[in-house]
């Protein structure tokens, strides 16, 4: 059924595939890939109850989920409910730095996976100095991290103050992050802000 809901996504048929998707999770409810697919296919299709839903639902099986996270945020946030989900966001910020997750969470990944979600939300609510308050509160502790040295150098193009602090955040990313992963990412934002 995977396969023909990506024939249909392929085909723009979003009406078909939220109707495979929603049997999908009928049949798995644990299915979180699937959960976050429909609630994407549903903001697509202009359904935000029901996508907030499936996000929600996702976020029910793995709690900590920083694409289920960012996905419910992002549409709380469109939603004029940007504050409530920074709130939910420092919830589970809050459970991680208590402990209170799941068995085999790295605390360290998570508490850096929800600050990054927290990053990207602030920059949707026009607030890029919390942003990149969150993206060096994670180098802080985690300063081989490519993903934040990424998101911060793209705070810092879209502020257009510091041009040079930009392109040595997206050097070190480049540096760090596993081979192949961001050299064509980084060469495509960097031609895309100049």
């Amino acid at each position: 059924m995977r396969s023909q809901v990506r024939d249909l996504l392929g085909r723009r048929d979003l009406r078909e595939a939220r109707r495979k998707l929603e049997r999908l999770v009928d049949l798995d409810d644990a299915d979180v890939d699937a959960w976050l697919l429909l609630g994407q296919v549903c903001v697509l299709l202009g359904d935000t109850t029901r996508a907030e839903a499936a996000f929600t639902r996702a976020l029910f099986h793995r709690p900590l989920d920083t694409v289920a996270l960012g996905a419910c945020s992002a549409l709380m946030q469109q939603q004029g409910r940007g504050e409530e989900a920074e709130r939910v966001l420092r919830d589970r910020l809050r459970n991680v730095e208590h402990g209170a997750v799941p068995d085999g969470t790295d605390l360290e990944e998570a508490e850096a996976g929800l600050r990054m979600v927290l990053a990207q939300l602030h920059v949707s609510m026009g607030e890029s100095g919390k942003a990149l308050d969150e993206f060096d509160t994670v180098l802080a502790f985690r300063p081989g991290d490519y993903r934040a040295f990424l998101g911060k150098g793209l705070v810092l193009r879209l502020r257009e103050e510091d041009p040079d602090e930009a392109d040595a955040c997206f050097a070190e990313a480049a540096r760090l992050a596993p081979s192949g992963v961001l050299e064509d990412f980084v060469k495509a934002a960097d031609q895309g802000f100049r």
